[in-house]
């Protein structure tokens, strides 16, 4: 995760994502956890904090996504932050995140 937030090249993002992927579930957590640290009031953080659920947490969800809104307004920092705690309530658990996952016939 520290080398996704920190790739100089998006080659090396890219690559760092894609193994962050493979490890599944334990990575939506390193995820989830790095969303604690990042200021989504700072442009780094808005752009770290965008490339975290487009590229690590809503690839690990198969697509799914709860919505973000990049832009640096005020509605939208106040928006993803709530983006934030329902990828939190969903990977609660691996019953929730198994659920979260099943196909909605299944729900």
């Amino acid at each position: 995760l520290q080398r996704f937030l920190a790739a100089p090249t998006d080659a090396e993002r890219e690559l760092a994502a894609r193994e962050l992927v493979a490890a599944g579930r334990p990575a939506l957590l390193l995820a989830l956890d790095a969303w604690k640290r990042i200021d989504l009031a700072t442009d780094d953080g808005r752009a770290d904090a965008t490339a975290l659920e487009r590229e690590i947490v809503s690839a690990l969800a198969g697509g799914r996504t709860f919505g973000w809104k990049p832009d640096a307004s005020e509605e939208s920092r106040r928006f993803d932050a709530k983006v934030i705690a329902q990828w939190h309530r969903v990977a609660a658990s691996d019953d929730a995140w198994q659920r979260f996952l099943a196909p909605a016939s299944t729900r």
